[in-house]
């Protein structure tokens, strides 16, 4: 799998286990941003999933607990979706 799908991945489920209270990551999870879409682009994501990922994970620290979880699962879907992504995760668990 490609790095950055599992660095995604590894975020969005301790994000999860936490509660989804934004301290995934030091200074919270939008600040992956710069560094990730980076790695995704060197990995040759689709740009459609790069982009979809920065779109939602910008504005994360305003969002609710709530609303959070929503974009997370939303997103990790929309990321499945993407037929050579899910070729890498077939057989794996969420």
């Amino acid at each position: 799998m490609k790095t950055s799908i599992q660095k995604l991945r590894k975020y969005f489920r301790l994000e999860a286990k936490r509660g989804y209270d934004n301290e995934a990551v030091m200074g919270g999870i939008d600040n992956i941003l710069p560094s990730w879409e980076g790695e995704a682009r060197a990995d040759n994501l689709p740009e459609s999933v790069i982009q979809a990922v920065a779109t939602r994970l910008r504005d994360y620290h305003r969002l609710s607990k709530e609303s959070r979880q929503v974009v997370l699962q939303g997103l990790w879907k929309r990321i499945k979706r993407d037929p050579a992504i899910a070729a890498e995760l077939k057989g794996e668990a969420d």
